[in-house]
């Protein structure tokens, strides 16, 4: 069972997370997003079924923010190796 816990102690914590133990307005009984107060599930879900809508959002900030995403990988040259070695699981026999 998952710990009650309100978005305003999950912010002073700096949690990303928190649960109310109540379902959102669509049924899921789920964690919700401190910064957006949004369900977990729901978004997930509608990740899922829009993931055209979200790659095509993606394309365009990109196209838009050239110099941004240029000066955050020179600031952050070892983010993605980093992450990849954080975030694979590897078995050890």
């Amino acid at each position: 069972m998952k710990e009650i816990i309100s978005r305003k102690e999950a912010k002073v914590l700096g949690l990303t997370h928190y649960f109310t133990g109540k379902p959102c307005s669509r049924g899921h009984l789920s964690l919700r997003y401190v910064t957006t107060c949004q369900c977990v599930e729901c978004l997930n879900k509608w990740q899922i079924e829009n993931a055209d809508k979200k790659k095509e959002y993606g394309q365009r900030w990109r196209d838009r923010n050239p110099d941004y995403i240029k000066t955050w990988k020179q600031e952050n040259p070892n983010w993605y190796s980093e992450w990849i070695e954080e975030n694979t699981c590897t078995s050890q026999n």
